[in-house]
C-alpha cells in the first residue's frame, strides 16, 4: 500500500509541476506567483513521495505539507479557471462553518455568506480582471 500511495503522490506532484511550468511559460492564465507556488509545491510533493517510499523520518510530514500547499493553491486557482468555486470547496467550507457554529465568513464580505439553508446554491466568486 505504501508503494501505491507514494506512486500516487509522485504522479500528482509531477503533474502539478508540469502544469504550473506550462502555464508560467506559455498560456499565462494565472498569476506568476500562483504558478511558481504550484511548481514548488509539486516539487515538494515529488520529493516527499521518494522520502515516504524509503521510509525516511519526516517524509510523511513533508508529504502532508506538499498536499496542503497544492490544495490551497488549487482553491486560489479554481475561481480563475472555473469562474466559481466547485462544489467540493463550498461543501468543505460549509462543514467547517457549521462545525464552528459560524454561518458567515465575516472577513470575506457578505457575498460569501454560508448557511445550511442554501446549501444547494453554489458560491459564485467575484469576477477577476487582469490588467
Amino acid at each position: 500500500m505504501l508503494r501505491a500511495a507514494a506512486f500516487g503522490m509522485l504522479i500528482y506532484g509531477v503533474h502539478d509541476f508540469i502544469v504550473g511550468a506550462t502555464d508560467l511559460i506559455g498560456v499565462g492564465m494565472l498569476e506568476w506567483w500562483a504558478n511558481l507556488w504550484r511548481i514548488l509545491s509539486g516539487g515538494v510533493l515529488t520529493l516527499a513521495a521518494a522520502l515516504v517510499r524509503v521510509s525516511l523520518p519526516g517524509g510523511l510530514a513533508l508529504a502532508v505539507s506538499g498536499l496542503l500547499a497544492l490544495q490551497s493553491i488549487n482553491l486560489h486557482n479554481d475561481p480563475h479557471v472555473y469562474v466559481e468555486l466547485p462544489a467540493r470547496a463550498t461543501v468543505n467550507a460549509r462543514c467547517v462553518q457549521h462545525a464552528s457554529g459560524r454561518h458567515d465568513l465575516s472577513g470575506m464580505g457578505g457575498a460569501w455568506h454560508l448557511s445550511w439553508r442554501n446549501y444547494a446554491q453554489p458560491l459564485v466568486a467575484p469576477q477577476f480582471t487582469h490588467l
